[in-house]
């Protein structure tokens, strides 16, 4: 039996909530951050944390599904 390896890293995740937010994480982990007490995500940009609301969040999110990239 022939195993298959993607060739694209996104498509080694399962596709699952938590498959999601590995892919969410590999794609954004350096830029992203939620602080859960407050409910609320930071984006790093280039020298601090600015808030980031749950909308922006989102469409930072939105290219981490495979068939998207």
């Amino acid at each position: 039996m022939a195993r298959y390896t993607p060739t694209n890293p996104l498509l080694r995740f399962n596709l699952t909530d938590w498959g999601n937010a590995e892919r969410l994480v590999h794609t954004h982990g350096d830029n992203l951050r939620y602080l859960s007490p407050q409910g609320r995500w930071l984006r790093w940009e280039g020298g601090r944390w600015r808030n980031s609301g749950p909308e922006r969040a989102s469409a930072d999110g939105a290219p981490v599904q495979p068939g998207d990239v």
